[in-house]
């Protein structure tokens, strides 16, 4: 019986090339992009402003005949086109990149014992390597990462409130700094929490909090809302916007405590994706800062 052939990366071949019959009846690997430059006048002082233009000639993963030769090879004469990458495997998927950072839960068994460890990564790619760089830096023995998955919420909360101060009508003000009661005491948990606006306005969010108990968890929450409320007042104060402080009113849907042992400071994370931005122009790099800021409006750490 004839065994069939398995096709995987290790048995592909791959090339850049200009030459017809190197691509003859292969696959485009990539996206072969017609380019070229168009140049403008600015009307307001007369500078000559140079654009790239591209045009996608053919997709990835499509068939190299006779009639795409033909146009393949009249492209590269004209200089439109610069080389081909062709594979023998016709692949159409590709991965897409995330320049934020996600939460993850991970299990690692490290010697005879697991850890629920959560943390943040890009990617699943990404999360392998951070893992294993903190575990080495953190841990003693040997290990071994047995799972990880996306975690599904982007609100992570650490308690660093040192105490509750009783005020005037009775309610209780919560006030940073250096945390004097016993961090073991401290858990992970998954609050459900609705949130309605003045207008009547009601979204449902998912946070994750590690602190001493369901009330204080609320209490950070609400801080947490109040005081992204106060920054985007003062981002629209500085740009020149009206916006008005929102009253918004919280109450919990659910609550229960999650089995997590160890949370990797967001901090670290930042240097793998910092380490992402390395190679990118200024103006992108800062593109991508600001994408990731945003996110924080959602992943606030209080470390």
């Amino acid at each position: 019986m004839k065994t069939e052939k398995i096709e995987t990366k290790y048995t592909e071949r791959r090339l850049k090339t200009t030459e017809p019959a190197l691509m003859q009846n292969m696959f485009t690997a990539s996206r072969v992009m017609k380019t070229w430059i168009d140049d403008f006048v600015d009307e307001d002082n007369g500078e000559v402003v140079s654009i790239e233009r591209n045009e996608v000639i053919l997709d990835r993963g499509v068939l190299i005949g006779p009639d795409n030769l033909s146009e393949l090879q009249f492209h590269i004469q004209c200089g439109d086109v610069k080389e081909v990458e062709v594979s023998n495997q016709r692949r159409m998927a590709f991965p897409i990149e995330r320049k934020t950072l996600r939460p993850y839960l991970a299990i690692a068994e490290v010697g005879e014992k697991k850890q629920k460890i959560l943390f943040w990564s890009q990617s699943m790619e990404q999360a392998i390597p951070l893992l294993k760089d903190y575990i080495e830096l953190n841990y003693n023995g040997g290990f071994l990462i047995l799972s990880i998955k996306e975690f599904d919420t982007s609100i992570i909360l650490l308690d660093t409130f040192k105490k509750l101060k009783p005020e005037a009508d009775g309610e209780r003000k919560i006030e940073e700094g250096e945390n004097k009661l016993d961090d073991d005491n401290k858990k992970f948990y998954q609050i459900e929490f609705n949130v309605v606006d003045f207008d009547g306005t009601s979204r449902t969010y998912t946070a994750v909090v590690q602190t001493y108990n369901v009330d204080r968890a609320m209490m950070l929450i609400n801080d947490w809302l109040n005081k992204n409320e106060y920054i985007r007042y003062e981002e629209a104060k500085a740009e020149g916007r009206e916006y008005i402080l929102r009253d918004l009113t919280t109450t919990i849907e659910s609550a229960k405590p999650i089995p997590v042992g160890e949370y990797i400071p967001r901090e670290f994370s930042q240097a793998y994706l910092d380490h992402s931005y390395e190679g990118m122009s200024d103006a992108v790099h800062n593109l991508f800062k600001t994408l990731d800021d945003n996110d924080i409006t959602m992943t606030v750490s209080k470390k």
